[in-house]
């Protein structure tokens, strides 16, 4: 199985309908991160704190990460143990830390 991070998309991703799902990757850290492609095409990283205390209710720290290349990312829709499940995976290209193009890969 392994290990590999997160990653909420706010750009439209092609095929998808609806609210986009959460996706995974091993194109970053591969840290159990959480990642967050914005809908300027930034990618950032979310810092989460644990714990919560009255002064924070969990603090989210954002920072940009200067990615350059190809991110795949993808997410597994239904039961796996049946055959009514689907695979879905794209590909996102950055350029200069920015994502100027997602395509859909596979099926």
């Amino acid at each position: 199985m392994g290990m590999f991070d997160s990653i909420v998309c706010e750009m439209p991703l092609p095929g998808w309908e609806g609210k986009p799902p959460l996706l995974q990757t091993k194109s970053l850290s591969c840290e159990c991160g959480r990642y967050l492609i914005r809908t300027d095409g930034r990618l950032v990283r979310e810092f989460r704190k644990h714990e919560e205390t009255a002064d924070n209710p969990r603090l989210v720290k954002k920072v940009h990460v200067g990615h350059h290349g190809i991110l795949r990312m993808y997410t597994c829709v239904g039961d796996i143990n049946t055959d009514d499940w689907k695979w879905w995976e794209w590909e996102a290209k950055f350029t200069d830390g920015v994502c100027v193009e997602i395509t859909r890969k596979g099926r």
